[in-house]
């Protein structure tokens, strides 16, 4: 099974370091997509996560995982 996840950042990187650790899922099956900062990037170098570009590349996962801040409302 393939996971997606939009955002790597701590909560994110924390839940695939999880699945990581428990033999749940191989870092062959996880697809990151970051945003503007670096850090998915980062991770998913030192972690052997495939970084994605493009939103529509997460059709692969089976699931997908919202892990970014919330923005407040004005």
């Amino acid at each position: 099974m393939k996971i997606g996840i939009f955002g790597l950042g701590q909560m994110g990187s924390a839940m695939i370091r999880g699945y990581l650790r428990a033999n749940t899922l191989s870092p062959a099956n996880v697809l990151v997509k970051g945003g503007r900062s670096q850090t998915a990037k980062k991770v998913s170098d030192s972690l052997g996560l495939t970084l994605i570009n493009n939103l529509t590349e997460l059709a692969e996962a089976s699931l997908i995982l919202i892990a970014t801040t919330t923005q407040p409302v004005s």
